[in-house]
């Protein structure tokens, strides 16, 4: 008989594990606990959903592939009309905040447990991408705040950059394959897990 109380947390990036030199050249680190959801305009509806995510945020959508955040909520333009809204902290609640945001203009899909990220920094992370990542992330091309929807190894990802480090968010059920790559790509740079 199947026992329920067995089931316990799994962090998506469990098979991560640190290999190589010290001081490693990668750092990664599962970001635990935050909500996020993808949000959607409907036609015509762009205009009213900025005004009241700004009510709602204190911040207005972007308009582009770059991210914008509060002290919140981070809202990652992924292509015209469509956001990837990621909770700053486990602590931060923004799912019923969306909705009132969302409310007759754009469409919420919860996303808390479909995706996982990672975060990534280093002084070699922008090698190691090099390897599956076919978007130049030097400093002119990728601008702090810069999102890219892409592939890395077959793995839909969404990167977007920060002050000192890289966010990917992968689908959760892709997380172990995502991890299988990163842990050969920065064998030769070393891997600490944070």
């Amino acid at each position: 008989m199947f026992d329920a109380s067995s089931l316990g947390f799994r962090p998506a990036f469990a098979m991560l594990a640190p290999i190589g030199q010290r001081p490693a050249g990668i750092v990664a680190k599962e970001c635990f606990g935050r909500q996020l959801a993808i949000v959607e305009a409907r036609k015509g509806g762009d205009a009213q959903f900025a005004e009241q995510f700004l009510a709602q945020f204190g911040v207005s959508p972007s308009t582009g592939p770059r991210c914008i955040s509060s002290s919140r909520i981070a809202l990652l333009g992924l292509r015209p009309s469509r956001w990837l809204a990621i909770a700053t902290s486990a602590e931060a609640q923004i799912i019923e905040p969306l909705e009132r945001a969302v409310a007759g203009c754009a469409s919420l899909i919860d996303q808390t447990d479909g995706l996982a990220l990672l975060r990534i920094n280093g002084s070699r992370v922008r090698n190691v991408f090099a390897k599956g990542l076919p978007i130049d992330l030097a400093d002119g091309s990728f601008a702090i705040g810069d999102v890219a929807v892409s592939a890395i190894a077959h793995i839909g990802v969404t990167v977007w950059r920060l002050d000192d480090a890289f966010e990917i968010a992968v689908q959760r059920s892709y997380a172990g394959a995502f991890a299988q790559w990163l842990r050969e790509a920065a064998a030769e740079f070393g891997l600490e897990v944070a």
